[in-house]
């Protein structure tokens, strides 16, 4: 199904604020879109990113409505959004739409985990656009190894109310929102951002989204894939599931664990373990999870 199905119910439009920079040399290539009370040094850096990797396009990025525009553990008092549209995106090809999820101390590594695979992606005949989601472990943050299991869209509305503000961006980008499919949508999970993947299990955020992929980056830790599977994936045979781990990490004995404990009810046939053996790291696989299927896996 559509997204936009889920969304038809709220009667409220919801307002979304922007403001320019003129003070910031952005490349004419570029318009970059900073919402009301955006965190400077994390447009800054995004900034920075972006030209370090040789790409451009349509950037918003600042705080949308059901996800943390009130964190008082955040050093900008609020966590923000990146929504980002490259320059290569074709409105005539179906839309696919990236939704990272960062690790302990992330939105911070722009270049290396997001960007700089833009372009191999388009190589590749993608046709993606970006949706970067700050979680309260960001590196913007206090609590930059803690709160696992708070978000995002923790509790009820939350992502119904950020989903709705995110796709009205995506329309004054002139995004196609009302053709975007359940089954283009990949939402990634880093590290930590497992625990956004819980989240957003046991809230219904992920029933919503119902996206085609979830990929998990080294992300299994603790019980977070048990929760998630018994609370969405084992009802969506639907969306396929990538579960990305290093060979002997806890993430990979956690899967290990989990897959062992469930053989005998049987194993939902839309989960893939790929276990990844030296020199691949919990960080190289991180780098890397966006290129997932293909080089250089």
């Amino acid at each position: 199904g559509r997204i936009m199905n889920y969304l038809l119910m709220f009667k409220t439009a919801i307002a979304v604020l922007f403001f320019s920079m003129p003070a910031l040399s952005i490349p004419p290539t570029n318009t970059v879109e900073v919402g009301i009370n955006a965190h400077p040094p994390t447009v800054a850096l995004w900034l920075t990113h972006m030209k370090n990797a040789g790409v451009a396009g349509k950037t918003f990025i600042g705080p949308i409505a059901g996800n943390g525009t009130i964190d008082k553990r955040h050093k900008n008092g609020r966590r923000d959004t990146i929504v980002f549209v490259p320059s290569q995106y074709d409105k005539k090809k179906p839309t696919e739409i990236l939704i990272w999820l960062h690790g302990h101390n992330g939105f911070n590594k722009f270049e290396v985990r997001v960007l700089r695979h833009l372009n191999t992606l388009y190589k590749r005949g993608g046709n993606p656009v970006v949706i970067a989601v700050e979680q309260p472990w960001s590196h913007w943050t206090y609590t930059r190894t803690s709160r696992n299991g708070t978000g995002p869209f923790r509790k009820p509305g939350e992502f119904e109310e950020w989903m709705s503000a995110t796709l009205k961006i995506l329309k004054s980008y002139d995004i196609p929102v009302e053709e975007i499919s359940s089954k283009h949508i990949t939402l990634y999970g880093h590290s930590a951002g497992g625990s956004g993947i819980m989240s957003m299990a046991k809230s219904g955020a992920l029933e919503i989204l119902n996206p085609g992929k979830i990929v998990f980056s080294d992300s299994t830790y603790g019980m977070w894939f048990d929760v998630v599977y018994d609370k969405y994936i084992v009802k969506h045979p639907e969306t396929e599931v990538y579960i990305l781990t290093q060979k002997y990490g806890r993430p990979w004995k956690q899967m290990t664990r989990f897959i062992s404990s469930r053989k005998r009810k049987g194993l939902a046939k839309n989960i893939h373990h790929i276990a990844l053996s030296k020199p691949w790291t919990h960080k190289r696989i991180g780098d890397n999870c966006l290129l997932y299927p293909g080089k250089p896996f």
